[in-house]
């Protein structure tokens, strides 16, 4: 109201003016006529009614204050909620330092109480490597309000997990802050990675199988013709001096084709129930005689291993494969310690290898304390042909690979440079009770 001021200022002054007039001497109002009596309360009136008027007009807009605060007071309590029991992590930051987590956070993280979050700067809590994808986004921040983005964040103990932020610009309390909503993205990861690398062996697969089957056309021929030469000229000596490395070579290269085949996942052919424990006897006594004797190699067998339906052949070579690499990474000094026996498959190795059956399986497990392995050389050595110094002969891992694969189990590896290699061999126990004999 354009009159609200002024009005209130006429009004106190009438009153003043009155105040005076009856101070002064109650006679005063004697000396007024008639008419200016009437015109006084007239004035009065009409004030009295704007008062009013303004009065309510206060009143209102009291209301509606009140009720902003109301509503203020409900939304903060609707975001807190919404903040705090959300199932999603959330963290909310003002320059750069933590201001307030939520439960689901904390888990995420590792942390009891957020008392150990609250104050520290957010980049504590990322991987020092993915540090500078938040430094990156922290300069756009003035430009763009909300960012998605992938990193690394540390929890309590160390440990690093795979996460995926939604970050927004918000305004609370007149102030700016950036509210982060995190996910954790490592099973994604790790099927992503398992992806990959599947998708690598069926390609290697057909590669392989390809040159298997013409190499086998080639090897057909020779095989055949140094046999011919064997039985024909078996008392020249000169010709059997030829011959012979002829036909070790052609031995070693039908080898080289079974694994070949091997790598590409071929077929199981005449698979049958057989404990691995005592299949491993016998790969092991054919084993020793190459192996350095100041090599300490130990096998523990489980006397309630159960029984796996395997293709005998294929097995045996992939087997060999592993056991021949650590052999290779202890050279003339070390340990091998072999053991097998049933492991359920649940829990974090689960997690691991989302795409097999949880449930009974045989576990065989080769560790050495040999020179192990750096992790750029450990995605590599399922790879036909990737070899080192002391990783393999190019096709035995990847060929194990292939046959464990196709047996419907996994091969799960870990190894550090200088600490030795841990190969565990799964393959899905069968409830066969091996009436059928071995």
């Amino acid at each position: 109201m354009k009159r609200d001021g002024a009005g209130v200022k006429n009004v106190l002054k009438l009153r003043r003016q009155t105040e005076e007039m009856l101070t002064r001497s109650a006679s005063s109002l004697k000396k007024m006529s008639a008419t200016d009596i009437r015109n006084l309360l007239e004035d009065l009136q009409i004030y009295q009614i704007e008062l009013e008027a303004q009065n309510k007009e206060l009143k209102r807009m009291h209301k509606d204050l009140e009720d902003a605060k109301e509503a203020f007071r409900q939304s903060e309590m609707r975001y807190r909620t919404l903040f705090r029991e959300s199932r999603e992590a959330r963290s909310l930051a003002k320059n750069g330092k933590i201001v307030e987590v939520n439960g689901k956070w904390l888990e995420l993280h590792g942390f009891d109480d957020e008392k150990e979050v609250l104050g520290k700067d957010v980049i504590h809590f990322i991987y020092e490597e993915d540090r500078k994808i938040l430094e990156d986004r922290r300069r756009r921040w003035p430009e763009k309000l909300e960012a998605v983005y992938e990193l690394r964040d540390v929890r309590r103990d160390g440990s690093i997990i795979d996460v995926e932020v939604y970050s927004s610009r918000i305004s609370i309390g007149g102030e700016d802050a950036i509210l982060a909503t995190i996910h954790d993205i490592g099973d994604r990861k790790r099927l992503e990675v398992q992806t990959r690398e599947m998708r690598k062996m069926e390609t290697v697969a057909t590669l392989t199988g390809g040159i298997a089957h013409h190499f086998n056309n080639a090897l057909s021929s020779i095989t055949a013709h140094t046999g011919l030469l064997e039985m024909n000229f078996s008392d020249n000596e000169k010709v059997m001096q030829c011959v012979t490395p002829m036909k070790r070579a052609a031995d070693r290269m039908a080898n080289l084709t079974a694994q070949l085949l091997a790598s590409g996942l071929g077929g199981r052919y005449h698979p049958r129930p057989l404990k691995i424990g005592d299949y491993i006897q016998s790969i092991l006594s054919s084993m020793r005689q190459h192996i350095s004797p100041s090599v300490r190699l130990e096998f523990e067998p489980a006397p309630d291993e159960p029984r796996v339906t395997v293709e005998p052949n294929q097995i045996g070579m992939a087997v060999s494969a592993v056991i021949e690499n650590a052999v290779e990474a202890v050279g003339n000094r070390g340990s091998i310690n072999i053991s097998c026996e049933k492991e359920i498959l649940n829990g974090v190795l689960q997690d691991g290898y989302p795409t097999h059956n949880p449930g009974p399986y045989v576990r065989l497990h080769v560790k050495d304390n040999g020179k192990g392995m750096d992790s750029e050389t450990l995605e590599k050595v399922y790879d036909p042909f990737f070899t080192t110094h002391f990783v393999g002969r190019g096709l035995g891992l990847s060929a194990a690979y292939g046959i464990v694969k196709n047996h419907g189990g996994f091969i799960h590896m870990e190894s550090k440079l200088n600490q030795g290699t841990s190969v565990r061999l799964y393959l899905p126990a069968t409830e066969d009770d091996g009436s059928k004999g071995e």
